[in-house]
This record gives C-alpha cells, structure tokens and sequence, in this order.
C-alpha cells in the first residue's frame, strides 16, 4: 500500500509553471528543479505515459500510479496500463534540468490523476517551469485542482509480478533493430486510418535479403525498415500493436527508434530516443495479455538458487551505499527480489526498489505443479498440420476499400506422452482452443482448470513446428458481389 498527503499538481501564470508531484509518505523523496531544455517534449513524453497507464481500462480496473526514482544521473519515471499489458518507461538526462538546494534521493510512487495529465498540456516553453517532488504534499496550494482524491492505494500481487516478468522479458535473447523514427511513424498511422475488429490482426517483422519490413494483416500492406543490420531471413509474428499509438506523438522528434523483438507471440520492445530523454514501450505478446501473467519468459526460470536473506541484505546495503554511482555490475538476485533493475545497454544494475522490503518470490510465484511436471516429460510429435478457413472480405484502408481474401488457421497436433494419446488443437496467437487426453486429471476437469501436464509437454514439443510465418490474407483479382464480400467495422 501507498498513500499520499494530497494530490498532486499543477498551477501555472503568465510568467511560471509548476509541476508538483505528490510522493509515497513511507517512501520520502525531496526533489526540486527548473526545466531548462526541451519543455515540449517533456510535455509530450509525461503525456504519452498518463495515456498508457489509462489505456486497457475498459473492464474497469484500478489504475495503478507510476513508480518514480531520483537519482543524481537523471529521473527515471515507470508505469503500466491497467490491464499490465503496457509498460512504459521515462529517462530525463540531468541536462534537462538544474536541480534546486539538497535533494532526498530515492524511489516512491507519485500521484498521477487524470486531471493531472490533461493539466500538463499547459505546459509551454514561454513560461519558467519547475518540477517538484515532496512527501508532504502540496495542501495550501491544491485549492480548485479538481477530481476526487484517494489518499491509500492497495498494490496487488500482480503489479509487483508484472515488474518481474518485464525484467525477464528484457534480459532474454532478442532481435535488435535500430530504424528511423518515420519508417516506424508511417505503419502506425496507417492503423490509425485503417481500423478493423477482423483477425487476423498481426504485425509481422520480415527480414529478407533485401532487408527488413513490416507488414500489417490482414491487409498485408509492407512497409519498409531502414534497419541497421540483415541477417538470415525471418519472420516475428507480435500482436498488440495498437498501443504503438502511445509512442506516435513522439517520432516526429525522435532521434531513433530501436526495436527489440523477443520472438513470436512474445513481447515486443520500442526505445524511442529523443533530445536530453528516452521513452521505452513495452507490449506483451498479444494485446489483453498482462506481463504479470505466467508465461515462458519468466524471470524466475533458470536462474541460480535464491541467496540467503543474509546474503542479500549485505548486497543491498552496498547498493544502496553506492547510489552516487548508480550502476553496478549485473545482480540478478537483486531484480528478482524488486530492489533493482538492470540496463541492458550498460549490461549493469540500477538500485531501483519497488518495495520498502525485499519482494518474496514464493508468495508471487505460487508453484504451479503441471507445468513443472510438463518440464520433466518428454512428449512425441506423431504429426502436425495446419487447418485454414478462408472468407472474403472488405477492408478499410486511407486509400479506400480493398477486397482481400483472408486466410484463418489453427494448427492441429497429434502425439503421445507417457503412453497417453494426445490431440491439441493452438491458435496462431498460441492459446490451446482444443485438447484431448485420457489421462484422470483430464478426464474430470478437461480444459476448466487448464490443460494437464502431458497436453501441456505436447504444446512445447511442437513449438518449432508450428513457428511458420504464413500470409494472413491474398489479394482478389476479381472483386465478387456484394452478397459474397463482408464488411469490415471499426474496433
């Protein structure tokens, strides 16, 4: 739990503006400077992030404010949408900004309401702008600010878990691209004006020997990508990519984009690096998954055996003794108890807690006992085959309608584990639409508690095989009648 003393703020004259942001009362941090560079674009970047941590609040579900950290090297600003399924990250360089009398460094939540956020788009470099952070709250100067305030927030277990997961999507292998920010602009306002509720609805990454591009299904319309480097072709199939629209307001002043793909139906990373700052996306696999959900980039997966509390208290004390100088050598254990992240660009630690007190893995991380007895069983592929649907359909496009034929499958995968006969039936996006087993725990509860061990060593033993990247859609050479075309709507 967090609470706060008041709401943040932000107030504003002909000649001055104020950002105050109301921190964590457990969790002090004391923090004053003046914006001396590139005010806009501070606008537009703590703008981007209010907008992400409102997105994927359709089912009503809380939001939860961004994490905020003060170091002498910078202010590093994270959140997640509602949902968990977004993740952003801000990184203001001290060259932004000259920081006032003696700061209280450190970690803690921030109150960030809805009318702070519209708030800020008051926010001008005509005006002298001040940012402040303070545990005590801004009560004489909150007259008028509107909205209703709740001072205690509860943290669910899934929020601290997403962090983790996140982590141990960032440290996985991955496929790094650097582009120009317009090569990236260019597809997502094409989605913008070219909406559709059909699937299917990937964006596909393609490298191939004249380089890289991505294609937007089902219209698999190409665009080109700039990229830094080749390599054997491939195809990375990632869903979720409305969210890319969080980012749009920012590449028209971006330096570079890099973009880090961690595989198919995994996340997907873009690190959009602009003047003085950078803002970092992150998107899970698909688009209502939440990084706190249990999936096969866990951070928790292979790593060494947790330290002693003894151990890791002495490691923390010297992380905190040394946070003058902020990066320290990669410490695995550290991220994983919530007290630090790491930089992959450094290949270092950054003291950064999430928590007053080390994070227990064994209270986020119930053992799940099918999967760790899936991870033991060895299940053999007797076959496996791609079923498709094909329906013609009209698509929306900035140019006008276009007539495609789209293209649905599933794939079908026949094998046997431990003697038991197994059947699965997996969607493109990866989800088991069908099983069968004779095994007991799937004869009494089939798919209701999930698929049982043996389907679920079946499903990571045809992994590879079903990895083929196909065209989501064909063009119709011949537009049909209109009783034999569907249209397509809006999301």
């Amino acid at each position: 739990m967090f609470s706060y003393a008041t709401p943040s703020l932000f107030q504003s004259d002909l000649n001055q503006a104020r950002l105050g942001l109301c921190c964590d009362q457990d969790r002090p941090v004391e923090w004053e400077a003046r914006l001396i560079e590139h005010i806009p674009l501070v606008r537009f970047a703590l703008r981007a992030l209010g907008e992400l941590i409102w997105s994927g609040d359709e089912d009503g579900r809380a939001r939860l404010d961004p994490i905020l950290t003060a170091h002498p090297d910078g202010l590093l600003a994270e959140a997640f949408s509602s949902d968990l399924a977004a993740y952003g990250r801000l990184w203001l360089s001290p060259q932004l900004y000259e920081v006032r009398g003696t700061p209280l460094w450190g970690t803690t939540n921030v109150d960030f309401s809805s009318w702070l956020w519209g708030a800020l788009g008051e926010m001008r470099s005509s005006r002298e702008t001040w940012l402040r952070l303070n545990p005590q709250g801004f009560a004489l100067e909150t007259l008028g600010a509107g909205g209703r305030f709740q001072p205690k927030v509860d943290i669910p277990n899934d929020w601290f878990r997403a962090f983790l997961e996140l982590q141990g999507a960032l440290t996985r292998p991955c496929t790094r691209l650097r582009v120009p920010p317009m090569d990236l602009l260019a597809p997502i306002r094409f989605l913008r004006h070219s909406k559709g509720r059909l699937s299917p609805r990937a964006l596909r990454y393609e490298c191939h020997p004249e380089g890289w591009s991505i294609v937007l299904e089902p219209w698999e319309k190409r665009f080109a990508l700039r990229a830094d480097q080749g390599g054997e072709p491939r195809i990375l199939r990632t869903w979720g990519r409305q969210r890319l629209r969080l980012i749009e307001p920012l590449l028209p002043f971006a330096e570079s984009v890099e973009i880090r793909l961690l595989g198919r139906a995994m996340p997907h990373f873009y690190r959009v690096q602009l003047p003085g700052m950078s803002f970092l996306l992150g998107l899970t696999g698909w688009g209502r998954q939440s990084f706190a959900a249990e999936s096969g980039y866990s951070l928790l997966r292979g790593l060494p055996q947790a330290q002693s509390e003894e151990a890791l208290s002495t490691r923390e004390h010297e992380l905190r003794q040394k946070l003058l100088s902020p990066y320290h050598p990669l410490d695995e254990e550290l991220v994983r108890r919530g007290l630090a992240l790491t930089d992959l660009d450094r290949g270092q630690t950054r003291y950064r807690p999430l928590t007053l007190q080390p994070l227990d893995p064994k209270v986020l991380y119930p053992p799940d006992l099918r999967a760790e007895e899936a991870a033991t069983l060895k299940a053999s592929v007797q076959a496996c085959w791609v079923q498709e649907q094909r329906k013609l359909k009209s698509l929306i496009t900035p140019q006008g309608k276009v007539q495609r034929e789209l293209i649905f499958r599933d794939w079908k995968i026949q094998g046997e584990c431990q003697g038991h006969p197994l059947e699965l039936v997996v969607s493109e996006r990866e989800q088991i639409l069908f099983g069968r087993c004779d095994c007991a725990f799937f004869q009494k509860h089939l798919l209701s508690q999930g698929p049982c061990s043996h389907l679920l060593a079946l499903f990571e033993s045809s992994r590879d095989l079903r990895a083929q990247n196909l065209p989501s859609s064909l063009e119709v050479r011949e537009v049909p009648s209109r009783q034999e075309v569907g249209e397509d709507g809006e999301e």
